[in-house]
């Protein structure tokens, strides 16, 4: 027998949306927790970490208008600066009475800018601000030196050197020796050519009766200078010649080299008889191009000469070539010898000293101002 057929009712599931579909479902889930990790984070920054502490910047450079206390920022920087602590330098275990001084505290940096030419102006700037005192200045001048300060000139006993070409015509007669006048000589000329700038052009000649330079051969009144001789002859100790033209001197550089090369020659200098100064100083006054200056030391009065005459060829001679001579009395008592040297400084516009027994140098009369 047939049974009847039963029927059941068919589940239909729901549709789904597309979002869920995506799996929308959980990424929201994920956002969420996300933000709420972000606000505690946020939270946790604002509320619990204190911010730093904000900076004061009290050195600006002021404006042209506005704001009255900005100069008062900038003179409270520039005094802390001045105020730095400067620790005393001594040395560490060494016994000694002397202590150093502590270094003056308010001692002022500005004068630092003395130490180069061009000095270290221009720091401070002046602003183009306006109404609200909100210039800048541009903080930096134009004082670029060249950094180094111009050192004091070389002297000879007590005469300064200012010229690029200078020449030395000093007195080697054998009555140098009395007194120690050539030690003392020698020991001046060395300081003088040591202390020489590397721009300047010199010469040394040395005379007695004859006159050479260092490194030439001087035998029996024969100087052999760059190869050739030249005789000299003699009336008396105190009138040499020989035949012109005169031998010709070369400029030397004021290089290390040539400097410690002369000081060496110096040194061996001997000493020659006889005492004539008419010849070595026309030779030095003959160099191309003229010495600007000349510096001249002798210690001997040149007997049975015009002393007139000759003082007044060589102040002639100098003047047409703007040659300055300074003088030098090595000890010298005769009043006509330290009038002629005194007026040949003082007419040429050079300098005149004498230098007394002991090395004391004092100023001559007409040539002293």
């Amino acid at each position: 027998m047939e049974q009847p057929l039963t029927t059941e009712p068919l589940l239909i599931k729901p549709k789904l949306s597309y979002w869920r579909r995506l799996g929308g479902g959980s990424l929201t889930i994920s956002i969420i927790v996300h933000a709420v990790f972000l606000v505690i984070g946020l939270y946790w920054i604002f509320a619990v970490i204190p911010p730093p502490p904000e900076k004061v910047v009290d050195f600006k450079p002021s404006g042209g208008g506005g704001n009255p206390n900005a100069n008062k920022s900038q003179q409270k920087k520039q005094s802390q600066m001045v105020k730095t602590n400067v620790s005393r330098v001594a040395a560490k275990d060494a016994v000694s009475n002397f202590t150093l001084p502590d270094p003056e505290m308010n001692s002022s940096m500005s004068k630092l800018g003395a130490l180069g030419a061009g000095g270290m102006q221009g720091l401070g700037g002046s602003g183009s601000g306006g109404g609200q005192g909100s210039g800048i200045g541009t903080g930096f001048g134009s004082g670029m030196g060249d950094g180094m300060a111009k050192g004091a000139p070389p002297v000879f006993f007590g005469l300064e050197m200012r010229a690029q070409r200078v020449a030395y015509v000093i007195d080697l007669s054998i009555s140098m020796r009395a007194d120690g006048r050539d030690i003392l000589m020698k020991e001046e000329l060395t300081r003088s050519v040591k202390a020489l700038p590397d721009k300047t052009k010199f010469a040394l000649i040395f005379f007695s009766g004859p006159a050479w330079v260092p490194g030439d051969e001087v035998v029996n009144n024969v100087v052999t200078h760059k190869g050739k001789e030249h005789k000299w002859s003699s009336k008396s100790s105190w009138e040499w010649t020989t035949e012109k033209p005169y031998m010709k001197v070369d400029w030397l550089d004021a290089s290390d080299t040539e400097k410690k090369k002369m000081v060496s020659l110096i040194k061996n200098q001997e000493l020659i008889g006889g005492t004539d100064w008419e010849a070595p100083l026309e030779i030095a006054m003959e160099m191309q191009p003229p010495p600007e200056q000349i510096f001249f030391m002798t210690d001997g009065a040149m007997e049975n000469r015009d002393m007139d005459r000759l003082v007044r060829g060589l102040v002639s001679k100098a003047k047409t070539k703007n040659i300055k001579i300074n003088t030098v009395n090595m000890m010298v008592p005769q009043k006509e010898a330290i009038d002629a040297m005194d007026d040949l400084a003082s007419k040429t516009g050079g300098k005149f000293t004498i230098v007394e027994k002991g090395g004391k140098v004092r100023k001559g009369s007409k040539s002293a101002n």
